[in-house]
């Protein structure tokens, strides 16, 4: 039995592709839209300490749960878009529980990764 109250809609988005000079870049292939989703923030320890060497500096990961409707079809490196607020989460890891009662939530683990540019009065 499904006990979350989504607090927004999602888009998922699936797949790799190449740019122009070939390196990988995300796929926008749409798997789902309009999916009813809870988005919370991980307090304490889902924070982690990451140091880029490339960038020479540190930052501090944020880690999100997401919970979806049972039998929603989210993969590990599936991009979350949030349809109200443009944000977008990186997927991972996946959680199918097992459910004495009826069927589970989907339970995923993400890192915000970016956001949507769009019109404030849009």
């Amino acid at each position: 039995m499904s006990w979350f109250i989504p607090t927004t809609t999602v888009t998922l988005k699936r797949g790799e592709t190449t740019d122009e000079f070939g390196d990988a870049v995300d796929g926008n292939t749409v798997v789902a839209s309009g999916l009813p989703c809870a988005v919370t923030q991980s307090r304490g320890l889902g924070d982690q300490r990451s140091f880029v060497p490339s960038e020479a500096r540190g930052g501090v990961v944020e880690t999100f749960t997401l919970r979806f409707r049972p039998n929603v079809h989210v993969e590990e490196q599936d991009r979350v878009l949030d349809e109200r607020q443009g944000l977008v989460y990186q997927v991972i890891s996946v959680y199918n529980p097992q459910s004495v009662v009826g069927a589970a939530d989907v339970r995923v683990t993400a890192i915000r990764v970016g956001a949507v540019s769009r019109p404030v009065n849009g």
